[in-house]
């Protein structure tokens, strides 16, 4: 029996609701499409695998593969469950090869357990483990988003999307993981090929909710996971002091995902205010072992294809630069260095090349300088700046800022750093302040 000659069901008497007998749901799959359309809620819709498929029984019983909760619809049916944007569910019931929409929508939701829509908090709150698919660039948003999800309640099948470095590899040891060739800031011909990727994964996989810290990669993931019906959460990257950036903007337009920021200075609206992953740490004194040269670990992080000459400048500039000192160069090569010059190094070596440094010279990248303040070294930052070609923008010099205002790096552009203030470094370490006290961001 085709979709248009079925016969139809009074689906808001099935359920218990007020629509009288003689107003029929809508007979054909096309004025159900009509119908769907007329409708401001955007839904995807998910069919319901049957556990108890009896022929012929006046009840069929079946459960939502997305939210897994069963559902009981007491009529010769199939059942579909729509994405659940307030408390309600899209008003779709399939039955023996027909279509049918509800006339309203509580003749709908009358036997299923409703629940309101994920969001980034249920998965700090979830008593219940969330399969999530993450999504981050690597550097400073990868970084972020790992921090984030061990304090989240995410099932061991949850899946990570991002590129293929030492970092992620280090990172990402032992987890579900699909590499996706490189995106570059503002690249739409890269993130539509990853969303060509990611739309065939979602025809075969299932997620409770997707979430991204950015940067662009974002763009190729959760608008396509959103269009299939999963919960999507974008979390601006906690380097955007003063407003979105253009990912966040363009997922704002696009009205697809919940939208969160780390900073309460510009949340308000749809954008809700998410806890930062840097107003946790303080500074502290310590006591440097030795008096000889200082051992510097100089690093300027591995954004594609940004070169960082000006740090590398003011280093030589301060005379502290030897032969013990380690350059982490990414895309800048140079022949004229002191000590050892690498292109990258894996997580590992790096957290052992900053651990044992008495300084740490670095970019102003959020997940290099995250990383640093979780293992107790107080770093020398350098902001890249727009105008010498070093960025995109100039949100490095926005998280430099920030940095500062906590206390808990030395902060200079390249070509006003000073010996001082690799000197100060040194003598201070950074320690993980309790959360009631962590103090107010810049201009809150």
């Amino acid at each position: 029996m085709d979709a248009d000659s079925a016969s139809t069901v009074n689906v808001g008497a099935v359920a218990g609701d007020d629509v009288g007998a003689g107003e029929p749901a809508v007979r054909t799959r096309a004025a159900a499409k009509r119908a769907i359309g007329a409708s401001r809620s955007r839904v995807s819709v998910r069919r319901i695998r049957p556990i108890v498929p009896a022929p012929g029984s006046p009840e069929a019983v079946g459960r939502c593969p997305l939210y897994e909760d069963r559902v009981s619809v007491t009529c010769e049916s199939w059942a579909f469950c729509g994405d659940r944007t307030k408390a309600f569910v899209e008003g779709l019931i399939v039955y023996e090869g027909g279509w049918g929409i509800a006339r309203s929508w509580r003749g709908c939701t009358v036997g299923f357990r409703l629940q309101e829509k994920l969001s980034i908090n249920d998965l700090r709150q979830s008593s219940t483990p969330v399969k999530a698919l993450l999504a981050a660039s690597t550097g400073g948003h990868l970084a972020q988003l790992v921090r984030f999800e061990r304090s989240w309640n995410t099932t061991g099948d949850s899946l990570w999307v991002t590129f293929d470095t030492p970092q992620s590899r280090s990172l990402l040891e032992g987890r579900r993981v699909i590499f996706v060739p490189y995106v570059k800031p503002r690249d739409i011909a890269g993130a539509c090929r990853v969303a060509r990727g990611m739309s065939r994964l979602l025809r075969r996989e299932r997620f409770d909710i997707a979430v991204s810290t950015g940067a662009a990669l974002a763009m190729g993931v959760l608008p396509v996971a959103a269009a299939r019906g999963v919960p999507a959460s974008y979390l601006e990257s906690v380097s955007r002091v003063e407003g979105p950036s253009l990912t966040g903007r363009l997922l704002s337009a696009s009205h697809l995902t919940e939208l969160n920021t780390q900073h309460r200075t510009w949340s308000g609206g749809r954008w809700k205010q998410h806890p930062s992953v840097l107003a946790q740490f303080a500074p502290a004194p310590r006591t440097r072992s030795g008096d000889g040269p200082l051992k510097i670990f100089v690093t300027l992080g591995t954004i594609k294809p940004y070169r960082f000459d000006a740090m590398i400048d003011a280093m030589l500039r301060t005379g502290l630069a030897n032969s013990s000192t380690v350059w982490q160069l990414g895309e800048t090569s140079r022949s004229d260095l002191p000590g050892r010059a690498v292109p990258e190094v894996s997580a590992d070596e790096f957290r052992s090349l900053a651990l044992g440094a008495d300084v740490v010279v670095t970019h102003a990248g959020v997940g290099t300088i995250l990383n640093l303040l979780e293992w107790g070294v107080h770093p020398v930052v350098v902001p890249r700046r727009r105008i010498r070609n070093e960025h995109v923008d100039d949100h490095q010099l926005q998280i430099g800022h920030l940095v500062q205002s906590l206390g808990v790096a030395q902060v200079a552009e390249a070509p006003e750093l000073q010996a001082d203030q690799l000197l100060a470094a040194a003598e201070l370490t950074n320690v993980e302040r309790p959360s009631t006290t962590a103090p107010k961001l810049v201009g809150e």
